[in-house]
């Protein structure tokens, strides 16, 4: 898991309520853009997909965007697109189970599964 300080580094001022969202100690229904969007939802999305939406919100990025390999119904990777492949961001590797403070372009230009 990312470190609260570490976070605080690449996200300024964000730091501790990014952690405690990712760690589960703040709710996703805490955000506006979360509770906007289950209004318009006949499903519950998964607590994954609204993490993702209320780390976006956080983090005023351009929305949570997936990346797919293979024929697989759920996503590679998610990433919180701030606008520039090569701006840290927070991203979600579904294979893995874990979140990183990466890239997108170095993530993807260092994981062999996007070179296939």
């Amino acid at each position: 898991m990312i470190s609260q300080k570490r976070l605080e580094q690449a996200f300024p001022g964000k730091g501790k309520e990014l952690r405690e969202l990712l760690t589960k100690k703040r709710k996703t229904t805490d955000y506006k853009s979360v509770n906007d969007w289950l209004k318009q939802c006949y499903n519950k999305p998964t607590y994954q997909e609204r993490l993702e939406v209320a780390l976006n919100e956080i983090l005023e990025g351009f929305g949570a965007e997936a990346l797919f390999t293979d024929d697989k119904m759920w996503p590679t990777i998610v990433y919180i697109n701030m606008g520039d492949c090569y701006v840290t961001t927070l991203l979600y590797d579904y294979d893995k189970g874990n979140w990183y403070l990466t890239t997108y372009g170095d993530y993807i230009e260092n994981d062999k599964r996007f070179r296939e």
